[in-house]
């Protein structure tokens, strides 16, 4: 497994709450699929208040930057079948797997993105 390089900045421009990571990494849904070369998101549910505080440095350091870590980037896409007897590719849809703490801070770019963007 590759790990993904990650400046960590000094005096980031954008600072990520740690009580803010706490409850977004409380409320993992522990069931869904990620990765295969991801380790197991009950393991960062589990152990949210002792991630909480490197997690939120990663995630400042990410926005303060502009770089997204390359390989949280890659997805593995499977085939899910829409019916219960598929005969066809058209009856297929695909899901794209990631690595779940990529997830995590595409929440905190949204939040970023959203200060910006006009309300309608």
């Amino acid at each position: 497994m590759e790990f993904p390089e990650i400046r960590i900045v000094e005096n980031p421009v954008c600072v990520v709450n740690e009580w803010d990571v706490y409850k977004i990494l409380k409320s993992i849904n522990s069931n869904k699929a990620t990765h295969s070369e991801d380790y197991p998101s009950w393991i960062t549910k589990c152990n949210a208040e002792l991630l909480a505080e490197p997690i939120a440095d990663i995630i400042s350091s990410i926005l303060s930057t502009g770089s997204f870590p390359a390989i949280w980037k890659q997805a593995q896409v499977k085939p899910l079948p829409k019916t219960s007897d598929p005969k066809s590719c058209k009856e297929y849809r695909p899901i794209s797997l990631l690595y779940h703490l990529s997830k995590i801070v595409e929440i905190f770019i949204r939040k970023e993105l959203s200060i910006y963007t006009p309300k309608m």
